[in-house]
């Protein structure tokens, strides 16, 4: 069997845009500086639905370490977070200890009565602000060095022409850009094919989205002690 042996497939966005203008039956030859201009703003659209639908997305996960400092609370996030999956404390070098926190809420927050006293933190509450803010429970104590570990979600990055950009997905996710992008496209250019190209397009971000997940075993465990009391 005759292959080609490479994995090079990496169309930048215009090409992408190309072909999702293509499903419209917009000729390439008839694609003006207008059209470029309206699917850079619909790319980036599209982009922002794809940050909150159905996350996180994966390849858009990274871990962001934030050392503590003794006494503060309250810490400023980068403004492409999107969400925070996980978190953990860290103390110590030699080994290292790490701990689990958890997320509550802004009010269960607010009816912590000794927000300042200092201690080991245990919880944290994510303020999604445009400039978005986490803040823990307890602040830290000066007893050792604590450093506070948050596996993020970014948001998409920002999609356009220049130098042959491409767009800030994964392969998997190439079908799924071309689906959405025409249905976006299409509610400017041709809105008697939306009824058509939307589910196109959902069905290509469902697929790719169910294959965006960690592959390991789901374990469930019930608490039994209440029947034993």
């Amino acid at each position: 069997m005759a292959t080609s042996g490479t994995y090079t497939f990496n169309p930048s966005i215009g090409e992408l845009v190309m072909a999702a203008y293509g499903r419209l039956g917009v000729r390439r030859t008839a694609i003006t500086q207008e059209h470029m201009q309206d699917a850079k703003f619909a790319t980036n659209l599209l982009f922002s639905r794809w940050t909150t639908q159905n996350g996180p997305n994966l390849w858009k996960v990274q871990l962001e370490p934030i050392t503590l400092v003794a006494g503060t609370s309250t810490y400023t996030l980068p403004k492409n977070v999107s969400n925070i999956l996980d978190a953990y404390i860290r103390t110590g070098t030699n080994p290292p200890y790490d701990r689990v926190i958890t997320s509550i809420s802004r009010t269960q927050y607010s009816g912590f009565p000794n927000k300042q006293t200092p201690g080991l933190p245990t919880v944290y509450w994510f303020d999604r602000q445009i400039t978005p803010q986490i803040t823990i429970w307890q602040p830290p104590d000066d007893a050792q060095t604590y450093t506070l570990n948050l596996y993020v979600e970014l948001q998409i990055m920002d999609g356009g022409f220049a130098d042959g950009q491409q767009p800030d997905i994964p392969y998997r996710f190439i079908s799924a850009f071309v689906s959405g992008l025409a249905a976006e496209l299409a509610r400017t250019y041709r809105p008697e094919l939306v009824p058509v190209l939307d589910p196109i397009a959902l069905k290509d971000w469902t697929d790719a989205s169910q294959e965006d997940i960690e592959n390991v075993p789901l374990t469930i465990k019930p608490t039994l002690q209440g029947y034993y009391r």
